[in-house]
């Protein structure tokens, strides 16, 4: 399981936007470290990681890519390459094949429409939208 996030500790900068692939392959080098005591800002934010060294990294492995926040990556609501690069690059290294899982949280839905544009494949798969409960306290929590 890969977790990534575009918000908090690694929110995404203006800069990113125009590369969101690049901005994704350094939050999975960041959630790949090996050396936990590593920040996000200070030894990823400005690093060149390239979707050659996570394809590699992955290899065959079975994988989850959960992302949140991806409504932050703004470049997803226009139809632009970089934006369909980085759709292409989910399709084909976290749903086409077998044991690939992608999944994201968003505050609204905006992105998922052009999401869902460029990941249509040829594939028996279905994109699912789900509305997760709010939670306002830890007691209604655990009555979950």
């Amino acid at each position: 399981v890969i977790f990534v996030s575009f918000n908090g500790f690694s929110d995404i900068q203006r800069w990113e936007q125009e590369n969101p692939l690049g901005a994704l392959c350094r939050r999975i080098a960041f959630a790949a470290r090996r050396e936990r005591n590593a920040t996000f800002q200070e030894d990823f934010a400005t690093a060149d990681v390239k979707p050659a060294q996570i394809i590699k990294w992955l290899g065959r492995n079975p994988r989850i890519l959960l992302i949140d926040e991806l409504n932050l990556c703004t470049a997803l609501s226009e139809k632009s390459n970089p934006s369909t690069d980085l759709a292409s690059f989910l399709r084909v290294h976290f749903l086409e094949k077998e044991n690939q899982y992608f999944a994201f949280s968003s505050h609204v839905i905006s992105p998922v429409a052009k999401l869902c544009t460029y990941l249509d494949s040829v594939n028996d798969r279905s994109i699912a939208i789900r509305e997760l409960p709010l939670i306002r306290n830890v007691l209604n929590a655990t009555k979950i």
